[in-house]
């Protein structure tokens, strides 16, 4: 490949790798985080025990957003939060909107996941974790 040619490919490919770099990055690192965060919130609430009313309602709650994000399409989240939050008066940019929208769409999706890895241990495993003070 020539050094012309070359040069033409990268300015050619340049603007594009750079709203990869500026935009998609952060933004799949935060909504990565964000959602994460939310999903051990809600799976640890899911997973507690329910002696009383607010654990239950906390429980049922957690259970109605993994149901409710989970099957509705990631579009419909994105359109929701963009074009319904301004009908209410909040009015958000572009890209915290979908930084809003990618971290519940994972802290939905993780939270199963985090919720059936806590589930898994043993019961063994926590006696032994409360023995040594964890």
């Amino acid at each position: 490949m020539s050094a012309e040619r070359a040069d033409y490919v990268i300015s050619s490919f340049w603007p594009m790798l750079e709203g990869a770099i500026l935009y998609t990055i952060p933004l799949a690192v935060i909504s990565f985080f964000c959602g994460l965060f939310i999903a051990v919130i809600v799976a640890v609430i899911c997973t507690l025990p329910h002696p009383n009313f607010m654990t239950k309602l906390l429980q049922s709650i957690g259970r109605a957003y993994i149901s409710i994000i989970r099957g509705t399409p990631m579009l419909v989240q994105i359109f929701i939060i963009f074009y319904g939050l301004p009908e209410v008066g909040i009015k958000l940019e572009p890209f915290p909107t979908a930084i809003i929208a990618f971290s519940v769409n994972i802290g939905a999706y993780a939270a199963e996941t985090v919720r059936a890895s806590i589930i898994a241990i043993p019961k063994g495993q926590w006696e032994a974790s409360y023995a040594i003070g964890m």
